[in-house]
């Protein structure tokens, strides 16, 4: 049996019905490797899928770093009966002492369908609930990006537009379109 891998200092372990969401670790480059160089997972973002596991490997060095350095909170979205990583749940692009963040997810294209998005990212709501830091998370995905466009509608986010629309600072095509929840008012 495969030794599991150590929770980060400082960042916190979720556990849903199904899922364990926990940072990754270098035991898990070959599931990140699966997952990042499948071709849908950049189907709708400007980012060539992984050729290597060693790309994989860097990815989630530099993660531990954002992390280490209090500019993210990056789950891996974990499988609890087996902890295969299926996919991944992020916060990160902090403004205003992380009052404002934007939240990013992906799900192995194998499983979807099967309800893990939503799952992993009710977990981290629910754990911000709790976090007296937060009040605004955005999500920005492509306009024909119906399933994740579905998650955050799901999840409570607001479509508020096109994202450079709304925002002249975000720098993103006319294709990419802003969803906003407001913790609290």
């Amino acid at each position: 049996m495969t030794p599991k891998p150590k929770p980060a200092p400082n960042h916190p372990i979720l556990e849903t019905e199904r899922l364990i969401l926990r940072a990754l670790s270098q035991e898990d480059e070959d599931a990140i490797f699966r997952l990042r160089s499948h071709p849908e997972t950049f189907k709708y973002v400007d980012i060539k899928p992984y050729a290597s596991v060693e790309r994989a490997r860097n990815f989630i060095k530099a993660v531990e770093k954002d992390i280490a350095n209090g500019e993210a909170f990056f789950w891996g979205v974990a499988l609890k009966d087996t902890d295969t990583v299926i996919g991944t749940v992020c916060l990160w692009n902090f403004q205003k002492f992380k009052s404002h963040a934007e939240m990013g997810f992906e799900i192995l294209p194998s499983e979807h369908g099967k309800g893990y998005g939503t799952e992993a990212v009710s977990a981290v709501l629910h754990w911000m609930d709790k976090q007296e830091d937060f009040e605004i998370i955005d999500g920005i995905t492509h306009e024909e990006n119906l399933p994740s466009r579905k998650l955050l509608e799901k999840s409570g986010f607001q479509h508020l537009g096109i994202a450079v629309d709304i925002d002249p600072e975000i720098d993103e095509p006319r294709t990419m379109l802003l969803y906003r929840l407001v913790r609290r008012p």
